[in-house]
């Protein structure tokens, strides 16, 4: 557990192949992640939030045991990888980075569907619609404000676990506020209530109003 201590780089962290849990958040760490991060194949924690992070995020495949993994706060750019490959992950938080593009269909496709998912994509640069694919999932909790999204597929505005219980009362609005309103958390929730009218929303999951780019 190396958070906080101002550790400047993972250089060399491939030499512990055998490492379970990895936590350098809040180091201001201004580098790429190293390819040799992928050396670690019985990693299962990976938490990378509040540093200095740039370049294209890996898609991890060398850490197919990944559960959570968390980047947030960091200057990750390109798409979303899918992580197809991990059939564990649970957790995860890539809120608050640069990222770009569509949500791909098969986003955790191997997961279990019986398994309670953590999406966070906030504050990103997101576009298209959210898939279809991800309705396969009972139980969601999904944060995407702040995102340049165009639309939700239908099919996951009637999966009433979803966000707390929260997509059973409010359907749709309550994975993202429509275009022309907006709501504190970019969406409806059982705790802050409906979305509010606001005609310069221009996206979906504005959290103020007048604010630009869906956030």
């Amino acid at each position: 557990q190396l958070d906080s201590t101002q550790v400047e780089s993972l250089e060399g962290v491939g030499e512990a192949p055998s490492l379970r849990y990895l936590d350098v958040r809040f180091n201001g760490m201004a580098t790429t992640l190293p390819a040799e991060i992928e050396n670690l194949h019985y990693l299962e924690t990976l938490l990378l939030s509040e540093n200095k992070f740039y370049g294209t995020l890996p898609d991890f495949l060398g850490n197919r045991k990944l559960s959570i993994l968390r980047a947030s706060g960091n200057s990750f750019v390109g798409t979303l990888p899918s992580f197809a490959a991990h059939p564990v992950m649970k957790t995860l938080d890539l809120s608050q980075n640069e990222l770009y593009g569509d949500v791909p269909n098969d986003l955790f496709a191997q997961v279990a569907t019986s398994e309670a998912v953590l999406l966070d994509l906030s504050g990103n640069k997101f576009s298209g619609s959210l898939p279809a694919a991800l309705s396969r999932f009972n139980e969601l909790t999904i944060y995407a404000r702040g995102n340049q999204f165009s639309g939700i597929d239908p099919e996951l505005c009637s999966k009433s676990e979803w966000n707390g219980g929260s997509v059973g009362v409010y359907g749709c609005d309550a994975i993202l506020c429509p275009p022309r309103t907006f709501s504190p958390a970019g969406r409806a929730s059982v705790e802050i209530g409906d979305c509010q009218r606001c005609e310069s929303a221009e996206f979906f999951g504005h959290t103020e109003c007048g604010g630009g780019g869906g956030g």
